[in-house]
C-alpha cells in the first residue's frame, strides 16, 4: 500500500511566503515577482490554508495514501467566496486566512497571481483552469458570473443538467485540463437539487534540473511503518543539492527546469514517524525548513511512484470552521437573482489529484469541484556526500522558488503505484 499525502497549495495565485529572505539564488530564467503588500497576504495565508487542511486530511486517513492540491481547493472555494455573504463570507473568508481583505481585493490579488505564476519556466508546463457550470434554469446573479469570469477566468457555461449526458459534459473539460489525467469526477445522473458546479483544474509536468540515471534504478528494501519491507524501485542521484536536518527530519530539495519549482522531501529521522511530522507540520515548520536549506554534496536515493486519489473535503473543511456553508443556515444570496428565495448550500467539495514522480520528473494533476445545491422546505554544510537514503515512510512538496508558493504536497508510507480513494 502506497501511502502519499501531497498536497497542491495552488489556486489562482494561492502562494506560500514567510519573507523574500527564503528565496533561492537566481538561476537562468527565474523572474523577480513583484508584489504588492495585499498579494502578499494573499500569499501568506494560502499557504497557512494549505498546511491546515493537509493536517486535516492527514488525521481523517492516518496510515492510509493521499495526494491533495490545497491550491486548486482555495481557487474553488474563492470562486465561491463571490457568492457568499454575511456570516457564511466571514467563515469562509477566515477558513482561508483572508480575514481583513476586502472582497475586491481578495479577487484582484488571486488574478495577478495566477498571471505570474503562468510562464515562469518554459521547461515546466503549470497551468489553472476554472469554470462554472449551472443548471439552465437555475436563476444565477449576472454579477456572480461576471466577478468570477473578470477575475478568476472561469469559463461560464450554462447545461440542461436533467440530461442524462451532462456530468460527462463536465467530465471531458476536467480530463482536457487534466491533460486526460483526471478523466472522471462526476458520476451521472446529476442530483435534482444540484443547481451548479464550481471547478478549479491544476496541471503540472517538470523534468528534474538533475534527471536520475534510469540505468541505476532497481529494487531496493522500504522499510514501511510497522517494521515490515517492500522492495521499491529506487532511483539514485548526486549533486549539489539544497539540504537541511535537525533532530525531527532531513530534507532535500530537487528543483525542476530552470530552478522556479522544486520538490522537497521530508523525510522523518528513524526516532520520529511519518504521523509525527505530518501532525506538526505547520507555517513556522515550513519557515525554519526554508531558513535552514543549505548547499551540500548529496547522494539521493528515492522511489518512483505513481498514485491517484479521490476524496470528499467536507469533513476537513467544517472542521476549519466553514460549517455554516454546508447547512440550511447558508448564505449565498449573491450567487442567485433577488426573486430566487431558495436557499444553497455546499453539497460537496470533491477533491480528485493524480501524481507521478520518475527518473525524469513529476507530472501531477488536480481538480476540486464545488457542488451547490438548492435546500428547499540548521547547521553548516556537511562533507559530502551526504546519504539522503528514502527507504522508509517520507513526506514531500512541490513549490515554486520566489515566494516559496507550494504547489504540491504528499506523503508516501508504501511506494506502489496504487488507486486510493
Amino acid at each position: 500500500m502506497l501511502n502519499l499525502s501531497f498536497f497542491c497549495a495552488a489556486v489562482a495565485a494561492v502562494t506560500l511566503e514567510f519573507g523574500c529572505s527564503h528565496s533561492v539564488s537566481p538561476t537562468n530564467g527565474q523572474k523577480n515577482l513583484n508584489l504588492t503588500t495585499i498579494e502578499k497576504r494573499v500569499v501568506s495565508a494560502s499557504g497557512s490554508f494549505a498546511l491546515d487542511l493537509f493536517g486535516k486530511v492527514a488525521e481523517q486517513v492516518r496510515g492510509k495514501n493521499f495526494f491533495m492540491s490545497p491550491l486548486s481547493v482555495s481557487m474553488a472555494l474563492a470562486m465561491t467566496l463571490n457568492g457568499a455573504s454575511g456570516q457564511t463570507y466571514d467563515d469562509m473568508q477566515k477558513t482561508l486566512g483572508l480575514e481583513g481583505l476586502s472582497n475586491d481585493e481578495i479577487n484582484q490579488s488571486y488574478r495577478n497571481l495566477v498571471s505570474l505564476f503562468g510562464g515562469l519556466d518554459p521547461d515546466v508546463k503549470f497551468s489553472i483552469a476554472n469554470s462554472i457550470w449551472y443548471r439552465n434554469t437555475f436563476a444565477v446573479a449576472d454579477e456572480f458570473l461576471t466577478v468570477n469570469k473578470d477575475y478568476f477566468d472561469a469559463a461560464v457555461k450554462p447545461l440542461d443538467f436533467n440530461d442524462p449526458g451532462a456530468a460527462d459534459v463536465i467530465n471531458a473539460w476536467i480530463s482536457d485540463k487534466t491533460n486526460k489525467k483526471i478523466p472522471k469526477v462526476l458520476e451521472p445522473p446529476i442530483d435534482p437539487a444540484v443547481v451548479m458546479y464550481l471547478i478549479s483544474a491544476l496541471y503540472f509536468n517538470g523534468t528534474w534540473q538533475y534527471t536520475f540515471d534510469k540505468d541505476q534504478t532497481k529494487p531496493l528494501p522500504f522499510y514501511l511503518a510497522d517494521g515490515s519491507t517492500k522492495d521499491a524501485q529506487m532511483m539514485v542521484v548526486r549533486e549539489t543539492l539544497r539540504y537541511f536536518s535537525n533532530s525531527d527530519l532531513s530534507v532535500v530539495e530537487l528543483p525542476y527546469g530552470k530552478g522556479d519549482y522544486s520538490m522537497l522531501i521530508l523525510l522523518p529521522n528513524t526516532t520520529s514517524s511519518l504521523d509525527n511530522l505530518t501532525g506538526t507540520l505547520t507555517s513556522g515548520t515550513y519557515e525554519t525548513i526554508l531558513d535552514g536549506l543549505h548547499e551540500a554534496d548529496v547522494q539521493v536515493t528515492m522511489p518512483k511512484f505513481t498514485v491517484r486519489y479521490d476524496t470528499l473535503l467536507n469533513d476537513p473543511l467544517i472542521s476549519l470552521g466553514m460549517g455554516i456553508a454546508f447547512d440550511g443556515k447558508a448564505d449565498f444570496s449573491r450567487m442567485k437573482t433577488a426573486d430566487c428565495h431558495d436557499t444553497l448550500s455546499i453539497s460537496r467539495v470533491i477533491h480528485s489529484t493524480y501524481i507521478d514522480v520518475n527518473e525524469e520528473g513529476t507530472e501531477a494533476a488536480a481538480v476540486t469541484v464545488v457542488e451547490m445545491v438548492l435546500i428547499t422546505g540548521g547547521e553548516g554544510p556537511e562533507i559530502g556526500p551526504i546519504l539522503f537514503k528514502v527507504d522508509r515512510p517520507f513526506a514531500f512538496l512541490i513549490k515554486e522558488n520566489h515566494e516559496n508558493t507550494i504547489m504540491f504536497m504528499g506523503a508516501i508510507t508504501e511506494p506502489s503505484v496504487q488507486v486510493s480513494n
